[in-house]
């Protein structure tokens, strides 16, 4: 199944003219140092030391040096774009591995990278893999060809804005699959389909939120570096930490406190409450700690998007629709990096227009593209395992008791095998075989309403059950594990189910 996903994504990517590389999975942890990644990723790195000392790190990703590979080998912007992209094995300490392989400590992942002259350039590879991705999830999750009863279990994708986080970049997107096992929360617009991860998503408050007193705030204190920061949001809202101002190295105030300059933040709901009220509220917060001071009246005042969007907001994108909250597990991330890392590693080239008089190099504009393959087949087992839950609920009788079979339901075209062949017994191997050369010509069938279909299954894409020893029933439990779409029982010479 891993074989099929890949081809998908090896296909998706050649269209867009990306080639193939292979990476090496222990790296020096040098250039991770110099770009600050070693602090950023902290105990979610696998750190080792080799013979000599020398500090390693197993790759959780290789932003670092793909672009050392690249920026080393291009002197010219007549070499770009270049687009490239790896499938290998990825590692990272997670603290909680959970369900299997959604989330793991070794999972293989699709790594794609772009390398451009220009912001505007940087941007068009950015589209062009935004739309590869679509082509990619649409036909991974074309579930179509799975009986009408269990539709209801085919996987849905989304696409939705997300934050740029430890790797960074200019902005970023996220794909998902939506599914109640999901660590991630999506909002989503009913009316003009806006999504986005809960953690930088934007919206306008209902009309019916109102605050009006210092008894409606909340206020967090933040310590930065250049003194106090009071952020005031609604009491019935949580602060969200990706809207911070970035710039004054803001640490929460946990119990020490003096007096020193403080600077106001009010969020954009609560500019209707009076400036009395506001400062009334910081006042009552710094009085709750063991060291309380005067909040001066002059402190400067700025207003900012502050709390987290919830579902019930009115998006901030159409201004008409509501936002509902969904689960969703995350497969894909694509980041626009520009100079982030070969700014830093000093990679870059000279313009096309520039003069003779002017050399001087620009550094490369970046993009990186992930999709988690095994993550994939982990979301999607979630669903097949419904599926023939569903099936086998629809099948037996309620009144029949027993332990429930577990099996999964897959399409054709992700299915470990198209077909399985299942002889009862050694005297059927060989008619079986025969059987098998007839799927890879061609088989002919007729359906109830008298129309002929014809259908072929390749020999590589399916199985011989030659486990005689053991019994047919046991091996037809084995059979619903595997989720072959097609599974024939060799009962006799004559009699095929």
């Amino acid at each position: 199944m891993l074989q099929k996903i890949t081809a998908v994504i090896d296909e998706e990517m050649e269209a867009i003219r990306a080639s193939r590389i292979e990476m090496p999975q222990i790296l020096s942890s040098t250039l991770w140092h110099k770009t600050g990644r070693v602090r950023a990723m902290g105990s979610e790195l696998f750190r080792l030391k080799d013979r000599r000392g020398a500090e390693m790190i197993l790759a959780p990703t290789h932003e670092e040096e793909v672009t050392k590979l690249i920026g080393a080998e291009i002197d010219s912007a007549k070499a770009l774009p270049v687009r490239v992209y790896q499938i290998g094995r990825k590692f990272r300490d997670e603290p909680r591995p959970r369900a299997g392989l959604l989330r793991t400590k070794e999972f293989l992942m699709k790594d794609m990278y772009s390398f451009d002259a220009s912001v505007d350039q940087a941007k068009q590879a950015y589209e062009d893999t935004r739309q590869a991705y679509a082509h990619i999830f649409n036909r991974l999750f074309d579930w179509h060809h799975v009986p009408a009863l269990v539709s209801s279990c085919a996987p849905t994708w989304l696409e939705a804005t997300a934050d740029t986080g430890a790797m960074g970049g200019t902005f970023s997107h996220e794909f998902h699959m939506e599914d109640e096992a999901g660590e991630d929360t999506l909002l989503r617009c009913q009316h003009c389909h806006y999504t986005s991860n809960v953690e930088c998503a934007t919206s306008h408050k209902p009309s019916t939120a109102t605050y009006r007193t210092s008894q409606d705030l909340s206020v967090s204190l933040f310590q930065g570096d250049n003194g106090l920061h009071a952020f005031v949001y609604g009491s019935d809202r949580q602060l969200n930490p990706l809207s911070l101002p970035t710039g004054y190295q803001l640490t929460p105030v946990a119990n020490d406190l003096s007096a020193q300059p403080m600077e106001i933040w009010v969020d954009t709901d609560c500019t209707s409450v009076a400036s009395e009220e506001i400062r009334h509220a910081v006042q009552q917060h710094v009085n709750s700690f063991p060291t309380p001071f005067y909040v001066p009246t002059d402190c400067p005042v700025h207003t900012k998007s502050l709390r987290e969007a919830k579902a019930g907001d009115v998006c901030a994108t159409c201004g008409q629709g509501t936002l509902s909250e969904r689960k969703a597990i995350e497969i894909g991330h694509t980041f626009l990096l520009g100079t982030r890392y070969s700014r830093i590693l000093g990679y870059g080239v000279v313009p096309r227009n520039a003069t003779n008089a002017s050399q001087t190099r620009e550094p490369l504009q970046m993009g990186c593209y992930g999709i988690g393959v095994t993550r994939i087949l982990g979301a999607m087992a979630q669903r097949a395992s419904r599926a023939f839950t569903q099936l086998q609920a629809a099948a037996a009788p309620t009144s029949k008791k027993g332990k429930p079979r577990a099996g999964f339901v897959w399409p054709q075209h992700l299915a470990p095998f198209s077909a399985l062949i299942l002889p009862a017994t050694s005297q059927h191997l060989e008619a079986a075989a025969r059987l098998c050369h007839a799927l890879h010509r061609g088989v002919s069938s007729s359906s109830t309403d008298g129309t002929t279909s014809t259908f072929q299954v390749p020999l590589t894409d399916m199985a011989l059950d030659d486990r005689i020893h053991q019994s047919l029933g046991s091996r037809l439990f084995d059979a619903d594990l595997l989720g072959s779409p097609l599974v024939f029982e060799y009962l006799s010479a004559q009699m095929v189910h």
